[in-house]
C-alpha cells in the first residue's frame, strides 16, 4: 500500500526542490522554516527514506527525491505512480543516536531484535552529547534519538522511558561513606568528575546542591559518562552520573545515593508520526528500561 503525504508535505518538498534553499522556499509559499523543515521530516518519516541531502557543496535531491520531484510536476497520476515506486523500493531504516553507554551495553540487543521481528530493516547506531543529538535528529540524520527528555525537544513525537536515579561514585578506598558527609562541609574541596555529554545530570545535580546551600566548584569535565565512570574507578575523586550497572557496578568502586536529588528522565524522540519500526524500537526499549528500573 502507498502512503499518502498531505498536500502541504509535497507543496513544502516541491519549493525546497524548485529553490534548492529552505529559505527561499520558507519565503516562497509563506512558511517559517520550523513549519516547512516539520513537513519535510514528516514526509520523509511517512515515505521512509530521504528526499534530500545537505552538505558542503549544497542542496541535492536523493534518488526518490528526484523520482517524486519528477513525478509532481507531471501531475497527479504520476505522483501516486512514483509513490507506489519508493514505497516498494524503500528498505525500512531506524537509525539511532544516543549516550555512549546506551549505545554500547544496551542497543546492540535492541537493533538485533528490531532486525529480527523486521527482517527486512536495518538498523545504525551513533552516539553523542545531548545538543549533538538534538541536532542529528533536526539535520534528519538519524530517525530515532534517546535522550533526557526536557522542553528542547519540543516539536518531535516522544515516548517516556525511564527516570534514572543520580548518584556519586567514589573509589572504595575513599573514607566517605554517605553524600551527607560531603553536605556537611558546606563547601566541596575534593575533585568532581562530569560528564560534558551529560548536561541535564549535571544541571539537577547542581540544583540539589543549591538546595542543600552546597558549593562544589573543583570539577573536570570529561568526554562521556564513561569517561567519569573510568577516573573514579582509576582512583581520583568523586563523580556525578546516573544508576546505570554498566556506570556504576564495577570493582573498586562506591556507590552514594542522592535521594532528594531530581532525576534523568529519559525518552525516545522521532519526527513526525512513528513506523511500525518505531512502535516496535519503543516496546523494546521500555523493556529494557524496566529492567533497569528493577536493578536500579
Amino acid at each position: 500500500m502507498k502512503p499518502t503525504p498531505t498536500p502541504r508535505q509535497l507543496e513544502a518538498f516541491c519549493e525546497v526542490a524548485r529553490h534548492e534553499s529552505m529559505a527561499d522556499a520558507a519565503r516562497a509559499c509563506g512558511h517559517d522554516l520550523s513549519t516547512l523543515s516539520k513537513h519535510l521530516s514528516d514526509l520523509s518519516a511517512l515515505l521512509g527514506t530521504r528526499l534530500y541531502e545537505r552538505d558542503r557543496e549544497g542542496f541535492r535531491l536523493t534518488r526518490h527525491g528526484r523520482r517524486l520531484y519528477e513525478a509532481l510536476e507531471r501531475g497527479r497520476e504520476q505522483r501516486d505512480a512514483a509513490l507506489a515506486e519508493i514505497a516498494a523500493d524503500v528498505r525500512p531504516v531506524l537509525q539511532f543516536v544516543a549516550a555512549e553507554v546506551v549505545t554500547q551495553h544496551y542497543l546492540p540487543g535492541i537493533t538485533r531484535e528490531l532486525e529480527r521481528q523486521h527482517p527486512d530493516a536495518h538498523c545504525s547506531t551513533e552516539s553523542g552529547g545531548e545538543a549533538h543529538l538534538r541536532r542529528m535528529l533536526r539535520d534528519d540524520e538519524v530517525n530515532l534519538a534517546i535522550a533526557p527528555d526536557h522542553a528542547e525537544w519540543n516539536g518531535f513525537s516522544r515516548a517516556p522511558l525511564i527516570q534514572l536515579p543520580l548518584v556519586l561514585i567514589c573509589p572504595e578506598t575513599s573514607p566517605v561513606r554517605s553524600a551527607a558527609e560531603l553536605w556537611a562541609r558546606e563547601h566541596v574541596t575534593d575533585v568532581l568528575y562530569v560528564s560534558a555529554a551529560a548536561d541535564t545530570v549535571t544541571r539537577n545535580f547542581d540544583a540539589g546542591l543549591r538546595g542543600l546551600k552546597v558549593t562544589w566548584t573543583n570539577r573536570r569535565r570529561v568526554g562521556s559518562a564513561l569517561c567519569v565512570t573510568q577516573h573514579v574507578a582509576d582512583g581520583d575523586g568523586f563523580g556525578v552520573t546516573v544508576n546505570v550497572p554498566n556506570l556504576v557496578r564495577r570493582r573498586g568502586l562506591r556507590v552514594l545515593p542522592l535521594p532528594n536529588f531530581t532525576p534523568l528522565p529519559l525518552a525516545a524522540f522521532w519526527p513526525g508520526e512513528a513506523t511500525p519500526l518505531h512502535v516496535t524500537a519503543v516496546k523494546l526499549l521500555r523493556k529494557v528500561a524496566s529492567e533497569l528500573q528493577r536493578a536500579a
